[in-house]
């Protein structure tokens, strides 16, 4: 009996080790596992922030890109818009060039016109003057062909009627002479 109690209290005793060294490994096995679940957690959340700096970084990428298109379109636009105010220039340029050249052909055109009316008028005054000479030299004429004619004629109302004619050979010569300075004048 007392083997067995000696036996039984070994055997209890094995049994209490083998339990106390089975907790403790449960406890090291629990331990394990937490541990393994904090680094999965761990590992779970770098791959999480990861994938969030790698999303936030193709974001930045693309607002990157956009703002760097943004700026090429208003680079292009505005050399366009230069180019479309160089363009704006020259024309304004070129108008006002057009404009002084025509300003001065009108010039030109108006002198030269100033200058032909001046010489027309000239040519006329001295064809109209032309013709009142010639007009005054005829009636010259015509009176010493007039008073030739009176001398030679001995009867006093031939002379007489010789003097009225001369008269009015001389009113005729004026008036061709008047007619033919207006005709003159108008062309």
């Amino acid at each position: 009996e007392q083997e067995e109690s000696e036996a039984a209290a070994f055997n209890a005793a094995e049994l209490a080790a083998a339990q106390s060294a089975l907790e403790a490994r449960q406890e090291e096995a629990e331990h394990i596992a937490r541990a393994q679940a904090k680094e999965r957690a761990e590992l779970a959340e770098q791959v999480r922030l990861r994938v969030a700096a790698e999303s936030l970084l193709e974001e930045q990428r693309m607002q990157l890109a956009a703002l760097w298109r943004h700026r090429e379109e208003a680079a292009v636009e505005c050399a366009a818009e230069e180019a479309r105010q160089e363009e704006s220039n020259r024309r304004a340029c070129a108008l006002r060039e057009e404009d002084a050249a025509a300003d001065e052909l009108r010039r030109r055109k108006e002198d030269d016109e100033a200058w032909k009316r001046q010489v027309a008028a000239a040519r006329a005054q001295r064809q109209a003057q032309a013709a009142e000479e010639a007009a005054a030299e005829e009636a010259r004429l015509e009176q010493v062909r007039w008073r030739e004619e009176a001398v030679r004629c001995l009867d006093e109302q031939e002379a007489e009627a010789i003097a009225r004619a001369q008269v009015e050979a001389q009113v005729m010569a004026a008036r061709l002479a008047a007619t033919q300075t207006e005709q003159l004048l108008a062309v």
